[in-house]
C-alpha cells in the first residue's frame, strides 16, 4: 500500500466501534507515507490517534521517518528487527474508506481505487512503535501486507490486511501471541473488495479531491505485473 483515502463521518466510526468520537475528524482524500493517520492502539481501543505513517523504530539512532517502513510484510513480520518486536506487543487497526494502487504496464502508470462493496469503513491491520529522546516522543506505524486476491490481484501482487469484521478487528487489539496474530494474516474473501480505474490526477501525491474517488469508465482487464 502506497497511499489510502480516509474520508468516513464520525458517526459512521461511533456507530462501528461503538465509543464516542471527541476530537474532529481528520479527513484526506489522499492520505502519503509520513504524513499521520487515524489508527486505534491496543493500548486504546476506546480512541482514536493520529500517528505518522512510517514506522520509527523505538531503536533508531536518529528518529527520521524516511519512508521506507510504511509497510510490514507478513512473511517477515516477526524476524525483521524493525518489526519483531511491534507485531508482539504493540498493534494496532488503521482507519480507511479505501486505498490506492497502480497497474505499472511499460511507460504508464494507471491508478486504482480499492474499496469494500458496500462502501463501509476499511479496516487495515497495523503495527505501531513510540521513539523516544528525552522528554520527545513521536509515534509512527506501518501497514501489515498480504499476498493479493480476488480482484486485486489482477493489478498487484501484494494488499495490506483487510480486517473485514469489528471481531476480528478487536481481536487483533487483543492480547495475542504471535502465533494467534500470524493465523489472522490473510487475505479477506475474494468478494470483499472492489477495484475500479480512477483520474490520473492519483499520479500526483499532493493531488487531494473528491474526484480520486470518481470511477472512470475503463475496463479492468490489465494482467498483473506488479511486484510490490
Amino acid at each position: 500500500m502506497r497511499r489510502y483515502s480516509f474520508h468516513i463521518a464520525k458517526e459512521s466510526i461511533e456507530h462501528h466501534f461503538d465509543f464516542k468520537v471527541v476530537d474532529p475528524i481528520r479527513t484526506s482524500y489522499q492520505i502519503i507515507p509520513k504524513q499521520p493517520g487515524c489508527v486505534i492502539l491496543d493500548i486504546e481501543p476506546n480512541r482514536l490517534r493520529y500517528l505518522n505513517w512510517g514506522l520509527i523504530p523505538a531503536d533508531s539512532k536518529d528518529g527520521v521517518n524516511d519512508g521506507r517502513l510504511i509497510n510490514a510484510r507478513m512473511e517477515t513480520i516477526s524476524s525483521q528487527p524493525s518489526f519483531r518486536m511491534p507485531i508482539r506487543e504493540k498493534r494496532c487497526l488503521i482507519l480507511a474508506d479505501s486505498y490506492y494502487e497502480w497497474n505499472d504496464t511499460g511507460l504508464k502508470k494507471y491508478p486504482y481505487r480499492v474499496v469494500p462493496h458496500n462502501k463501509t469503513l476499511l479496516v487495515i491491520a497495523g503495527i505501531w512503535d513510540t521513539w523516544k529522546s528525552g522528554e520527545f516522543m513521536v509515534h509512527s506505524f506501518s501497514a501489515v501486507t498480504t499476498k493479493s486476491n480476488g480482484m486485486v490481484n489482477k493489478i498487484a501482487s501484494r494488499m495490506p490486511l483487510v480486517l473485514p469484521t469489528k471481531k476480528e478487528q478487536m481481536r487483533w487489539l487483543s492480547d495475542l501471541s504471535l502465533k494467534e496474530a500470524k493465523e489472522m494474516m490473510h487475505p479477506p474473501k475474494e468478494d470483499y473488495l472492489n477495484v475500479y480505474r480512477i483520474t490520473e490526477k492519483a499520479n500526483n501525491s499532493k493531488y487531494n479531491a473528491p474526484d480520486l474517488h470518481k470511477e472512470v469508465a475503463v475496463p479492468l482487464n490489465i494482467d498483473n505485473n506488479s511486484k510490490k
